[in-house]
């Protein structure tokens, strides 16, 4: 691993709210591109994964612990592996636990409950329905409130577009204009096809994202109406 991808591991830990004290299982979380990952993480998730879970990869922070549960659908199986972060990248710790959806065998199976994560350790998860790799870390990682700058220039519509571009098939979006699109794209928030990037997914999930989103669409709601609002604006 390049000596930065380490360093980046932890910077984009810091993107997840200091302050945030919720249960074992996390719901806030970042999302990163795999040349941001250890090389022998990446090359872990591959072994199961193969391919195409690329842009559905996620660093959660937890409070040392996180609850390891039944999948949440029957043709789902998640894998767990702890891995140590190291000068060279990353390293295997102990063997692989693997749990199936909900089924007669595994509803027979103990549940594996709480696990803690040691600092310095990485709990990596990789689930096949969908395809997803998820990195759980201990909330003892460097802290910083994200830096959203992108928030100070972009325009109501084009965090209109990017909420919909994340949350909606594209045949249910709304059509902007040209500008709106080619404003997303020059700030590589949305790809050439209109399709969200990873930058585009953690400014448009983050907090002051949806504070701004929330004031757009109360505005709205004002001057059109509850039920004849201007944009889709659904969270």
């Amino acid at each position: 691993m390049k000596k930065d991808s380490k360093q980046r591991l932890f910077e984009v830990m810091h993107h997840v709210n200091p302050d945030f004290k919720g249960s074992l299982i996390v719901e806030n979380k970042v999302y990163v591109k795999p040349q941001e990952l250890p090389q022998q993480i990446l090359a872990w998730a591959k072994s199961y994964l193969g391919n195409g879970f690329e842009r559905n990869i996620t660093i959660e922070k937890t409070n040392g612990k996180v609850e390891i549960t039944m999948p949440w659908h029957d043709a789902d199986k998640e894998t767990h592996q702890f891995f140590k972060l190291t000068p060279n990248g990353a390293e295997m710790v102990g063997n692989p636990v693997s749990k199936t959806g909900w089924s007669e065998t595994s509803m027979m199976d103990k549940p594996y409950g709480t696990v803690e994560i040691p600092s310095g350790y990485v709990l990596a998860t990789v689930g096949t329905y969908p395809k997803r790799l998820r990195l759980t870390v201990s909330d003892d990682a460097m802290n910083l409130i994200p830096d959203n700058k992108e928030l100070d220039n972009i325009s109501d519509e084009a965090l209109i577009a990017l909420l919909q571009a994340k949350n909606l098939k594209s045949f249910a979006r709304q059509k902007f204009s040209n500008e709106v699109y080619q404003e997303l794209i020059s700030l590589g928030l949305m790809n050439t096809q209109r399709a969200i990037t990873v930058d585009g997914k953690n400014l448009i999930t983050s907090p002051k994202a949806k504070e701004k989103l929330k004031q757009i669409k109360e505005k709205d709601q004002q001057e059109n109406g509850m039920w004849n609002t201007k944009y889709k604006i659904n969270f």
